[in-house]
């Protein structure tokens, strides 16, 4: 559990980098956890059925 709720978290985090989203600043790094946090959810509701 551990290890794969990291991977899909490096994984999405990495995508987003390559869609050019930084954390550089504290506004780009507000919306890459906004975008995170959505991608990671919609993951973890399809992982489940939903």
């Amino acid at each position: 559990y551990g290890l794969d709720l990291e991977l899909q978290k490096l994984v999405i985090h990495g995508m987003l980098h390559l869609l050019g989203y930084d954390h550089i600043k504290k506004q780009d790094k507000d919306i890459m956890e906004q975008k995170e946090s959505y991608y990671y959810d919609k993951l973890r509701r399809t992982q489940q059925g939903g």
